[in-house]
């Protein structure tokens, strides 16, 4: 029944009852400090995770940070190294919770990148960056090599124009070598220095054209269609 309203009344929820949604993530938020197991390793952790990834359309910061910290925590399980919770009395965290962890990564990080990284770029509230990136970093550190593409996938589905190809790669080259060198800082001021630059170049009034930025970025983070600036080319 919970996975049901998870995946069918998402819609409904995003929309209407963002005080809900802040909520439900706080809650799991705490489920998972203290109950690590109970959460990840139940069939419910996919349509949490999907239901994360709808929220993350909202544009009030307080739900937006509720999701995002929620996922931040949820990806440190995949670390051996457990955050602040019960398992600290172990020193580390059971081998299947970050086995759960890292394949959850690896299967719903594309989409988890698409969303956080177009949202920093088009929509985010600039009290969510440091939640954003952190989400980003643990990512990162679970799958670096897969990370790089999933960020290179992203912004090849930017409107034409908007970054050229040396910025692109330079961009790409900072992430990757700072993966390489495990430098997390460097990673985190990569993120920031060009998502704000983009938005800079790229986005005049996210707020003003609220519906029209929407559609942008929702189309981004699926990978449905190719979005440029005047149109809607679907592929």
């Amino acid at each position: 029944m919970v996975r049901n309203i998870l995946l069918s009344g998402v819609s409904v929820l995003i929309f209407d009852f963002h005080l809900v949604i802040e909520d439900f993530f706080r809650f799991l938020a705490d489920g998972i400090m203290f109950h690590p197991a109970k959460i990840i390793m139940s069939d419910l952790l996919q349509p949490i995770i999907e239901a994360s990834l709808a929220a993350l359309d909202l544009q009030q910061t307080e739900p937006l940070l509720s999701v995002l910290q929620f996922l931040r925590d949820l990806l440190a399980y995949g670390r051996e190294a457990p955050p602040n919770s019960s398992y600290q009395d172990y020193r580390k965290t059971p081998i299947e919770v970050r086995n759960a962890v890292q394949a959850a990564a690896a299967s719903m990080g594309l989409r988890i990148t698409q969303r956080i990284l177009s949202g920093l770029m088009y929509s985010f509230p600039s009290d969510c960056v440091t939640d954003s990136s952190g989400v980003l970093l643990e990512l990162v550190e679970l799958c670096p090599l897969q990370m790089i593409q999933w960020i290179k996938s992203t912004l090849e589905l930017l409107p034409p124009g908007s970054v050229s190809p040396a910025e692109a790669q330079k961009f790409l080259k900072g992430i990757e070598t700072a993966a390489i060198n495990k430098d997390w800082n460097k990673i985190r001021y990569t993120l920031r220095d060009f998502t704000s630059w983009y938005r800079r170049k790229n986005v005049r009034s996210v707020h003003c054209c609220s519906t029209y930025c929407y559609f942008r970025y929702l189309l981004v983070y699926t990978g449905y269609a190719q979005i440029t600036t005047h149109r809607y080319r679907w592929d």
